[in-house]
């Protein structure tokens, strides 16, 4: 019976996989909508992209370029975190390390969320640190936190004198606000550019200047007015709560998004932008509109 209870049993998932079988068999302009219709929700309802711009703050303004004994004694020494090869652990985790840009942010998005967030109590379990020294080190990262979310909100002019994510999203999603034109560095074209896991660059301007002016157009009529601001961009994503299209002239309608597939395709065969150009402004309505 015990033999039988340690072993591991696989099960498979019926409904993820009935998902999948129906997803791969949608048109390519369908799985676009589907897409986008999560890439929204997402900026409503997680604080994701918030806490990567504190945490790429903080990290740039208090972290980057220090030396190994200088955030020892700035963050650890002061919190009786004194045993050299938890600090070396604590700087260098290949996941959760403080030292790195792109693992940093575990440890300073705890800070945000306090010490008894899951968060912070899977950090104190990984690293096996003590409660007390642990939330002493959170609380002297909030403190830079603070700092960094003042200048934050002035420097992107958010509204309420609060940012969100939705607000920060689609302000990158429109012209990389968010990393190309960030206050502190890393300055970084997109917000996947730390995340080995993606591929390709979500962002709308970085396709217009990388990829638009350099492969398909180098035309100057086209480098003028090829842009969005985020509260067009957030027009032109309006949706209802559940991530579908709430007016007939966003990415969210399947008839708009397979016109756009279908205008893609007519230039493939003809390589003449102006082929259909006045089709796409037409479909969107974007001289009423925007």
């Amino acid at each position: 019976m015990k033999n039988l209870m340690d072993t591991q049993v696989t099960i498979p998932n019926l409904y993820a996989m009935g998902l999948w079988a129906t997803a791969k068999s949608l048109p390519d302009y369908q799985k676009a909508v589907g897409s986008l219709g999560s890439l929204v929700l997402g900026l409503e309802f997680d604080d994701g992209v918030w806490m990567g711009a504190l945490s790429s703050g903080v990290w740039g303004a208090f972290i980057q370029n220090k030396k190994d004994e200088d955030l020892k004694k700035q963050y650890f020494i002061p919190n009786d975190i004194t045993d050299p090869s938890l600090i070396d652990s604590m700087l260098k985790d290949p996941i959760f390390g403080l030292m790195d840009n792109s693992t940093s942010k575990y440890l300073i998005q705890a800070a945000y969320r306090g010490i008894e967030s899951d968060q912070s109590l899977m950090l104190m379990q990984h690293f096996g640190v003590e409660k007390s020294s642990f939330q002493g080190l959170l609380s002297q990262i909030k403190g830079n936190i603070n700092t960094i979310k003042g200048l934050l909100i002035d420097y992107y002019k958010c509204p309420g004198e609060e940012c969100t994510s939705k607000y920060l999203g689609y302000m990158q999603l429109a012209n990389q606000g968010l990393t190309l034109n960030a206050p502190l560095p890393p300055i970084m074209p997109s917000i996947v550019s730390n995340n080995f896991t993606a591929f390709g660059f979500p962002e709308f301007s970085y396709y217009v200047t990388e990829i638009f002016w350099k492969t398909i157009s180098d035309q100057p009529e086209y480098h003028d007015n090829t842009g969005f601001t985020e509260q067009q961009f957030e027009k032109l994503l309006e949706h209802t709560d559940t991530g579908c299209s709430k007016a007939d002239y966003t990415l969210l309608s399947n008839r708009n998004m397979q016109a756009i597939f279908d205008a893609g395709a007519m230039f493939d065969q003809t390589q003449d932008i102006n082929s259909f150009s006045p089709q796409i402004i037409a479909q969107f309505s974007f001289n009423n509109k925007f």
